[in-house]
Formats: structure tokens, sequence, C-alpha cells
């Protein structure tokens, strides 16, 4: 996603109780809104920031301050926040959690992001404790989905059941080591680990923790926010490019120092969708490295790859795993089933016992055999959603055979 910064006089500033930090507004927002203000765009402001802060190498801390201040300024301007948040597809319940007791937290480099708890009906609550980034946000939205009349979720039981396990699969352990928020069970309390020992660190952020904001319920703002521009982002035309990387300013000072010695990430751009491994390589790298932060550059990738018509090629791919909608929104509900699936659906099941085993040699072999189960599955999901992007069914994973001429549905493709 390209951003656009902002230029503010300081008597601006001031009248809305901001700090003197650069504010940016996501590029394709000034398609919806023009270049001209009457009043600064808060909502899309603060938008902006939740997506700098979920960057892993971002110095998040550091744009608190002005988050803290861009709600404020909208709870000014008429926002109202409440204790239950409702979107198209989703409802999220905020409320008072026992840190005492079974929660699930939101990590996030030593500090804890928010909670989560179980409420009626297998839903789930929650509780913030900072300004939530963007991916504090989305995991939010994802486990408040809203379930049928029995309360269950498709694929899986209950919305609580399925943060249960996600908590406990390997992308946590992946997005802790980027520097991402991260999931992370308590089944004593926050600060007690498994044998029920008290942990000094946990125990010491734990005692650091302080609702946010005062009035819980003003949370809700910072998510409508986000709820907003990203919907409306969604129903706007956007110009493919490349992804930003994240300007010194937000960034962690030692991420700007290692930065020239740094192997970045391969850009989602850079991948051949017009070849079979290049759309595999795009869809693993969009799991493993980019995960829901990289939504709007993969969809932005595709949708620039596709031939005409690419709305309907959109639909279509949506349809054939369940979802609705025509162009672009087609191709987000497409792409984020696929992160649903293989980030919160894939279950992992544990490693085999040690003690079930006579020799290391043999409890060794298990192990490597269990991963190589485990890769086998993901390989198999990854090459369904391949399939379905090239205009295939899902079951058919094979290439197209040789010897048979057909225009595939990628701009320059030849097979």
């Amino acid at each position: 996603m390209k951003f656009t910064k902002l230029t503010f006089r300081a008597e601006d500033l001031t009248r809305f109780g901001l700090p003197d930090i650069p504010y940016e507004v996501p590029s394709a927002y000034f398609e919806h809104a023009g270049s001209d203000f009457d009043e600064p765009p808060l909502a899309a402001m603060l938008y902006t920031l939740q997506q700098r802060a979920a960057h892993g190498q971002a110095d998040w801390l550091k744009l608190v301050p002005a988050m803290d201040a861009l709600v404020l300024a909208l709870q000014k301007s008429g926002w109202v926040g409440t204790s239950t948040i409702k979107g198209a597809d989703f409802t999220i319940h905020l409320d008072e959690i026992d840190l005492g007791g079974y929660c699930i937290a939101i990590h996030r480099r030593g500090r804890i992001v928010a909670a989560l708890a179980e409420a009626d009906g297998g839903r789930v609550k929650a509780q913030l404790f900072h300004p939530p980034c963007a991916r504090t946000i989305e995991t939010l939205i994802t486990f408040s989905r809203n379930a049928d009349e029995n309360g269950r979720l498709p694929y899986y039981g209950t919305p609580w059941q399925s943060l249960e396990d996600t908590a406990v699969s390997n992308s946590q352990y992946y997005a802790a080591e980027a520097g991402r928020t991260y999931l992370a069970p308590w089944q004593f309390g926050v600060g007690i680990g498994w044998d029920k020992a008290p942990m000094a660190e946990w125990m010491a952020a734990r005692e650091q923790m302080r609702p946010w904001p005062a009035n819980p319920a003003s949370a809700a703002i910072a998510i409508n926010a986000h709820v907003l521009i990203r919907d409306l982002l969604e129903s706007v035309p956007q110009e493919g490019s490349e992804e930003e990387v994240l300007p010194d300013f937000y960034a962690l000072l030692a991420a700007v120092k290692d930065k020239p010695e740094g192997e970045p990430l391969t850009p989602l751009s850079a991948y051949n969708l017009s070849q079979p491994d290049g759309r595999f390589a795009f869809l693993w790298a969009l799991f493993n490295d980019f995960q829901e932060g990289g939504l709007l550059m993969a969809v932005n990738h595709v949708w620039d790859c596709l031939d005409k018509p690419r709305g309907l090629r959109c639909a279509l791919m949506a349809q054939k795993v369940g979802k609705t909608g025509t162009g672009r929104r087609a191709l987000l509900r497409f792409l984020s089933r696929f992160l649903e699936e293989t980030l919160h659906e894939f279950e992992i099941p544990d490693l085999p016992d040690r003690n079930a085993y006579t020799s290391f040699e043999d409890w060794n072999a298990d192990c490597l055999a269990h991963f190589e189960r485990l890769e086998m599955r993901m390989t198999a999901i990854i090459a369904r959603y391949e399939a379905i992007m090239d205009g295939r069914e899902p079951q058919d994973f094979m290439p197209v055979p040789t010897g048979i001429v057909i225009k595939g549905p990628w701009a320059g493709s030849d097979v």
C-alpha cells in the first residue's frame, strides 16, 4: 500500500491536540475524498498509523501518543464508542478480562497488547491495553466472526475454539520472531507458567498493564476507524505498485541501522503469476512472510497481472471458496479465505511423545516424518488455491497437460 504525506500548520496540530510527527493517508484515499480537506482526515490518519505500527520493525510505542490523540480528536468530533462493535460479518465484544484466569493474550516484544477470554456461547470478548495496530484489530475481527444459530463457525466449532487452536500454532512463533503481534495462551492466568510458577518478566509486564483507553468503550473508535477506511479502500481502485519500505521515522533504531545489511523480503509484486511455480511461491510468501499485512499488496499484484475480464475472473475465484463479490472486493475475499485456512484453520498435531520411544533416533525419525506430513498438507492447500487462481477447479492440482493450448487468465501468458 502506498501512502501520501500530509502537511499541517502548527496551529492546526494544536487545535486538534496532535503531536508534531509525520502524518499520512493511503494514496488511494484521495480517490474518494480528493486532495483538499476542510478538516484533517482523522480516521484515515489513524488507519495509517495502525498500518505503520503493525510492521514487524516499527517503533510502535513511539506512535502511541499520536494514536491516543487521534482517538480523542475523533471522539470530540462526534464519534461514539460502544462496548459492542458490529460489522458486516463480525461482532466484537469489549469487556474487562480476568487476567488471573484462563485467557489468551496478544503479545508484542515483551508487552501485553490485549487479552481475550471466552464469553457466553463460545464467543470471544476482548480488552485492550495499548492502542491497537492493524494486525491486532484484524485478529479481533477474525475471531469475532458471526456464528450460525447454533453458535458454530464453518470448518470449526465456536469462535473461542478457533482462537484456542490458532494460539498454539507455529504461525505465532514466526510472528513473534518477526516482531509482530502474536497470540499466547495463559492457562492459569497471565504471567503464570504451565507448572503454575510465576514468570518474573511476564508478571512485571502484567503489573505495568493499564486498560486502554480509560473508558473501555472508546476503544471502539480506534477499531471503527480501521474498519471504515479498510472497507472504503476495498471499493476504490488502486494503482499497482511495489511494497514501500517502512520509512525511517516509524522504524526501530536498530532496524534503521541494520537496513543496509538486512536481507529484505522479496516483494509480492516480484512473482510471475503467469507461471505455476510463480503463483505457488506468491501464495507461500503471502502465508509465510506477509500474512494479513500483505493482503492489499497481494490484491493489487494479482489484479495487475490478470487478463480481461478481470472482474469476472476474480468473482469466479471467490465463488470457488464460498465467497461472493466482483473485482477487487472478490479478490480480497479469496485471498483472505486463503489466509484463514492456512493461518487459523490449519491444525498442527502435537509431536510424538518422547517417552514412548526407546531411542532418540526412532523419536527423531518420527518427528521428521511428522514435519514432512505437515508440509505435504500445507503444499496441498497452496496447490488448491494456485489452481483456482489459474482458472482451474480446486481439485485440479496438476498443471495444464502438455500439448493442449489454452489461453490462461494471465495477461501476457502463452498457455
